[in-house]
């Protein structure tokens, strides 16, 4: 969701984020989030501080998680497919 950030800032949120910005307290606290994905009672969550120009990738229940780069979670995805050979996904099954 592009747009101005709480308080008027001009800067815009990356074109990935979905929240709606309200007044968030200490701008340093905002986080900008992508659209939650839901593997099998994992959540999957692109995020950035808008204070950072690093973006994360969150792996994880919501209670505990792996807050990885996004080389890592390439690297983590390499390894997953390639430890499944062969294995073909049935559809619905994620």
């Amino acid at each position: 969701m592009t747009g101005e950030h709480p308080g008027g800032d001009a800067r815009v949120c990356p074109s990935w984020c979905v929240i709606q910005h309200h007044d968030q307290g200490h701008p340093d606290d905002l986080v900008h989030e992508g659209a939650h994905r839901e593997v099998a009672a994992v959540s999957l969550v692109r995020y950035r501080y808008d204070s950072d120009d690093e973006e994360w990738i969150y792996v994880g229940d919501g209670r505990s998680g792996l807050d990885l780069s996004p080389e890592s979670a390439q690297r983590l995805a390499r390894a997953i497919t390639g430890l499944l050979g062969g294995v073909q996904a049935q559809p619905g099954s994620a």
